[in-house]
């Protein structure tokens, strides 16, 4: 069973190149999915990038930008059917949530349906 994060992105490659790496250092067997809209800075190049450094990562990328809420629905959608996630995590990748509560996530949601932090 896998655990799943999702990282909606537009014009965040300064911060996918920070948050990708400090979220796998804390919890190395997630899986990660960059969910980019067609950000004009690059950003889905860089996680492409980083896809050969980290296996667990992954990117869904969007024709146009829609807004959050479409794609965190999108990435949504793409992890919900699958048998082998156990999790669905949301996370912004501007760091406004800290990658530090990941753990402590994870370790309630074994006794609980849902976790806000």
């Amino acid at each position: 069973m896998k655990d799943v994060i999702l990282l909606p992105t537009y014009n965040e490659r300064e911060n996918v190149n920070f948050i990708v790496p400090k979220i796998f250092n804390i919890v190395p067997d997630v899986h990660i999915i960059v969910v980019d809209d067609n950000s004009p800075d690059k950003t889905a190049q860089d996680v492409q990038e980083l896809m050969h450094k980290f296996p667990n990562l992954s990117l869904l990328f969007r024709e146009s930008k829609t807004g959050l809420g479409d794609a965190y629905k999108d990435g949504i959608r793409r992890v919900v059917f699958d048998p082998e996630v156990r999790n669905i995590i949301t996370m912004d990748a501007d760091g406004s949530h800290d990658p530090g509560y990941l753990t402590e996530i994870l370790r309630y949601i074994e006794y609980s349906d849902f976790v806000v932090c």
